[in-house]
Order: structure tokens, then sequence, then C-alpha cells
């Protein structure tokens, strides 16, 4: 109920914000001038992010969000849902038109710049769920198969790039892709979850495939054509005049929704009348001496069942089972204390149908990892294991519980049967969350913190040491900001302080890790900057500059335009022999360095190499 009542709060002040934010930068007197209409064009199959549903109509959450900004902002949208490849080359063509919403690529910024980010998406990929391909378990195992993409999708870009030697085949769009794979042309395809998963519901194909991994999370942008800097800053307004909390309402209705496509209505009366048959039968050739024994044995379970109903209705743990098919065979009446459901609504329900559908994946994974060492024999008979696993209760809330499970396999190594106790934790994982988020996240941006950073720079050194390639840390501080402060107070110097955040967060690799160093100060560890000297020199002054021009355009401080401008230090490094805190330190040296030619300037180092 505390988790609950914390969500709406923080919802409505999300709202708020927005709104608020929304008043001070787009005045109606001014929005009602404005002869400005939102020109946004976005690929037709694309569910369930944008698509023509069965009356023509175009749906989806982009749809929502860009009809959202819309009212928002009292100015018209004219949006059109067409080809993928009609929709870029709109884009590039034009001054005036929005792409609403795509994955971010090197590739594509040559052609697009981006907005503030819109929300999160996950990118899996998808294999047949055969005998024949249950033994893999990544995607090092697909050898010499045919991996199906989306052309010129940034999952083909992430492939090509990634994997080199794995064999695309290409297709049109997200529904032709599946498709293809239902009627067997190919084996795997790549595709964000929520879109596979949508189209494999609707051509009735969610049991033929499996997720082999998640391959990576990526945001989606608005973007419009290079170079549009005026458009982009309208787009970023409005954005910005939604806020987080609003967006994260529409994508809650769209990614997390579990569409009916299939009609049971036929179900019912052919069970009943099986059972029925069944019962008949057995009647017919029961005689009267078994007739007794199963009052005589009736009666002894039933006394047994009163107990252990007894037992179980008051213990705070709930007790289940599941079958072959991992369906639950036992519930125990404490469920109904836990999640809020009735035991027997629960049973002969799938295991999934009380997950949280972000756990899904990862359940399956352990199951299959778990098969897979069966069947090597690394596992005799059952395997123990206790995992936290968020679940759903029956008003869809969620429930952190400790899942202690024993998983039962033949001498084959096949899955059979499982045996578990989950009980509620979800007030001991707030507190973790808690501490968690103070040891290691700045609590004003919420980006890692010295702590948190210094133990990436570790990690990185490490990497780039076993692979022999250079990693950066780059030392950025504000210019001047001290003034900022005395003279605006620290609560606008803290606004502008996320702001910077923000904006260093949207240009910056997803493998990049930002965080707040201190103050004024942000620090930067980028990693696999390239194997030659010359090469990662190139591409760190290329991240420098790019971290520059964000201070091109103007922050807001009090509703009006703020200059600020930054100084960059850069230190590159390719082995572990250095401590963490020599290289921060020598950073710092090189930011100071910049400092000294003026502002907004950058300044690259001493790099001492190894031998």
């Amino acid at each position: 109920m505390c988790i609950r009542l914390i969500r709406v709060i923080t919802v409505f002040l999300a709202l708020w914000c927005g709104y608020a934010g929304a008043q001070q930068t787009l005045p109606s007197e001014q929005q009602a001038a404005d002869p400005f209409t939102w020109q946004v064009v976005q690929n037709h199959s694309w569910a369930p992010l944008a698509f023509t549903n069965k009356k023509g109509e175009p749906e989806g959450l982009l749809v929502d969000l860009w009809r959202r900004i819309a009212e928002q902002t009292h100015q018209p949208l004219d949006l059109q849902l067409v080809e993928w490849q009609q929709s870029l080359e709109q884009v590039r063509n034009s001054d005036s038109i929005i792409h609403a919403g795509m994955f971010r690529s090197d590739e594509r910024q040559a052609s697009f710049d981006f907005s503030l980010p819109l929300f999160y998406l996950r990118t899996t990929l998808f294999v047949r769920d055969s005998l024949a391909y249950r033994h893999w378990l990544d995607v090092t195992d697909l050898h010499d198969l045919e991996v199906g993409v989306v052309v010129d999708g940034h999952e083909a870009e992430f492939m090509r790039n990634r994997y080199p030697n794995i064999t695309l085949r290409f297709y049109s769009g997200k529904e032709q892709l599946v498709q293809g794979a239902l009627r067997g042309e190919i084996q795997a395809f790549v595709s964000d979850y929520p879109g596979a998963t949508y189209y494999l519901q609707q051509h009735h194909g969610m049991h033929r495939f499996r997720v082999l991994g998640v391959l990576y999370q990526q945001t989606v942008h608005a973007a419009v054509a290079k170079g549009n800097t005026e458009l982009l800053i309208k787009v970023n307004q409005a954005i910005a005049s939604l806020g987080p909390g609003e967006i994260a309402i529409m994508a809650q209705k769209w990614l997390h929704a579990r569409p009916a496509y299939f009609s049971f209505s036929w179900l019912m009366p052919l069970l009943l009348g099986t059972v029925l048959v069944a019962i008949s039968g057995w009647l017919l050739v029961a005689n009267r001496r078994l007739r007794q024994d199963l009052v005589r044995v009736s009666d002894q379970l039933l006394e047994q069942e009163k107990q252990v109903v007894l037992l179980t209705r008051n213990m705070s743990d709930w007790i289940w089972t599941l079958d072959i098919k991992t369906c639950f065979s036992y519930v125990s009446p404490s469920v109904k204390k836990l999640l809020g459901f009735d035991a027997e609504t629960l049973l002969g329900q799938k295991l999934e149908s009380v997950i949280h559908h972000g756990e899904v994946e990862r359940t399956r994974a352990i199951i299959s990892h778990l098969v897979a060492a069966a069947k090597r024999g690394d596992i005799e008979a059952y395997k123990d294991l206790t995992v936290d696993l968020p679940m759903l209760d029956s008003l869809q809330r969620i429930v952190w519980t400790e899942v202690a499970v024993r998983i039962f396999f033949d001498n084959e190594g096949n899955y059979t049967a499982a045996q578990g106790t989950s009980r509620d934790i979800t007030e001991r994982r707030r507190a973790e969350d808690v501490m968690r988020q103070l040891a290691f996240n700045d609590p004003l941006t919420q980006l890692p913190n010295r702590r948190l950073l210094s133990d990436r720079l570790k990690h990185a050194l490490a990497g780039c040491s076993r692979h022999h390639q250079f990693c950066g840390v780059f030392f950025l501080d504000l210019d001047n900001f001290k003034y900022i402060n005395d003279n605006y107070g620290y609560d606008n110097g803290d606004a502008l302080l996320q702001q910077v955040a923000q904006r260093l967060s949207a240009c910056l690799r997803e493998s990049d890790t930002l965080g707040r160093f201190g103050g004024d100060e942000f620090m930067v560890v980028a990693e696999f900057l390239g194997a030659d000297l010359q090469e990662a020199k190139e591409h760190a002054l290329r991240i420098a500059i790019k971290m520059l021009e964000l201070f091109d355009l103007d922050f807001m401080l009090r509703g009006s335009p703020c200059h600020l401008t930054a100084s960059v230090g850069i230190i590159l490094c390719n082995n572990d022999e250095r401590s963490v805190e020599t290289l921060i330190k020598q950073a710092d040296n090189a930011m100071c360095q910049a400092k000294s030619h003026g502002r907004k300037q950058f300044f690259l180092g001493t790099i001492d190499l190894p031998g």
C-alpha cells in the first residue's frame, strides 16, 4: 500500500512539474498566435509503438505521445504513418517534418539530430522453440544460421557491428519479419521485445519462439534533419513539458498490455462433456468394494486436509507445486494473504501468470540453463535454488518475494516438476534500494556518484587491458558557476546542474558512464576508444567536442535563457598499471590546463604508455 501511494505521489509531482514548465515555456498568448503545426511521420508497422488499426486509424504509444504533445502545446498535429524508408527520407529532406521516434546510432547521427530520450526498449534475440535449438544459450550458438532483421533498422546495424560473422536476412517491416519466421524462412530473429511479442500474439505464434537473450536496452528519441536546431529546440521543450511521469504512464499502457486474440468460448462445453463422459464410464466400471474403500480413504484424507488447510492458511509463506507444464498443481491458502488470490483461481495457471512481465524472460532463462546442465549430467534428480522475484498481486501491484524452489529432472535431464515457497520481502527490497541509491547515486542528478564512478573506471581499466584497447577519462567543470550560486541562489544552481546532466546523458554512447564527481564537476568514463593511440586520440577529441557543443544552446534559469560554458580535461590509458586515483587526478590537472586557455576549451593530458 505504501509503495502504491509513493508511486501515485511521484507521478502527480512529475505531471505537475511538466505542467508548470509548460506554462513558463509556452504561454497561451504566444500559442494562440503561433501558426506552427507538428508535422510528424512514423513507420506504419511498428506495433505497439505505431501501427494502423483495422479501421485504418493510427494507434500506439508514439501516436498517443504526439497527440498529447499537440494537446499540451495547443498546436495542431499532422501525423502520417508510412513505410519505414519513406519516413526516414521525409525527415532527411525537410526542415519541418519530425520523426516520431527511433533508436539513436552512429550511422543515423550522420543524417539526424535526436531529441531528449522518450522511453527505453529492450531488443531481444528470438529463436524457434524446438528440441533442435533447446540447448542454445546465447547469440554465439547461432553458428551459420540465418538471422532475420528489419532492413535499415537499428537491430541490423547492431548485428553487423557486433556479430559480423552472422548472416542476416532482411525484411521490410516488423510484421513481415515475424510472418517470415512463422513461415519457417528463418529460425531466429532480432527485434524489440514489445513489437515482436505483439505480432507473435496476433499471428498465434507465441508458443513457437522463445527469447534467447536480451541484446541491449536502448532509448527511443524523436529526430529531425541534421542541423535543424530550431525545430529540435521546439521538440525538446514539448517533451520536457510532459515530464517523465506522464510518458511513463503512456508507456505502461502500451508496453505491458496483453492483447487477447483468442476466443475459448468452445472450451468449457468440451471440457464439461469430456468430464461427464469420464465420470459416467468410471461409475459403470467401479464396483461396490471400490466405493467402500474410497469412502474410507476419503474420510481419512478429509481429516488430514483439514489439518493441512489450518496450517497453511495461517502461515505467512506461500507453498506451491508445478507440474510438467509449469502450471500450478497445488497452491496453499496462504497465497490469499501474500497476493490476494484465492488458491482455487491459480490452480492450472502458468507460473508466469503471477510473475512480473519484466522478469518472465529471466525466469525462462534460469530454467533453460538448469535443463541444459541436467542434460550434460551436471545436475542429478533435482536442483535447489533461491531467487528474489517480483510478482503481481490481484490488483497488479508488485510484491517482491524470496522464492526457495526445488526443480526435478528425469534421467535424461528433462524438467518434470517443481515445488517451492514464496515469502514477502518487499520492505527489505525497498530498504536495500534506498541504501543502494544513497551509496552509489548523486541525489540531485540521479547520476553515479564519485564512489560508483571509481568502481566503473576500475572495471573499464581491467577490460581495456584485457582487450588491448584505450579508455578515456573526461573531467568536465562548468566555467564561473560560482557566480550563478552567489547571484541566483543554490536552488537555481541545482536546477541548472540537472539540465546539464540531462544533456550530457543524451549525447554519450550507451557504453559510456557519466557521473557527477561533486559540485559543478562531472566525469565520463569511455571504454574501447580503439587499439591504436592516434585512433583513440581522435575518438576522444570527437567526444570532447560533442560535449562542449551541448553548451551552444542556452539553458533555462528562472524562465529565461542562460548561457553556460565548460572546460574538459582528458586522459587516455590502455592498461591497469595506474591507480584510479592517479588517473582522476591527471584528468583534473588536464581540466585545469583547459581552463588556463580560456572558457569552453578541452585539453588532452600527457599519456604514459607501458614499456
